[in-house]
């Protein structure tokens, strides 16, 4: 299972995975957030988590996840993006 962003654009300021990891029946809970841990968009991958066995329903596990955002701003579809004063989700380099 997969916890994916709600969010379009913002910075991963603080994610605990602990409460998680202690649970009965986790295999492992990782971050799949990159080095600079800013999502770009909604659905965007956080955290992955596999279970063991049968142990009950994985989402209510999942929100067990404590993490904190920084909104940063976002362009959401094309017709933003477009604009001369979109803001940048990707630096160029």
């Amino acid at each position: 299972m997969i916890l994916r962003s709600a969010l379009a654009h913002a910075r991963i300021t603080s994610l605990d995975l602990t409460p998680v990891q202690a649970m009965p029946g986790v295999g492992a809970v990782v971050s799949l957030l990159g080095d600079d841990r800013v999502v770009r968009y909604v659905g965007a991958p956080i955290a992955g988590r596999r279970g063991q066995g049968s142990q009950g329903p994985l989402l209510p596990r999942f929100a067990a996840i404590r993490i904190d955002t920084e909104r940063l701003p976002a362009a959401v579809g094309l017709e933003q993006a477009r604009k001369a004063d979109a803001p940048v989700v990707f630096e160029k380099t």
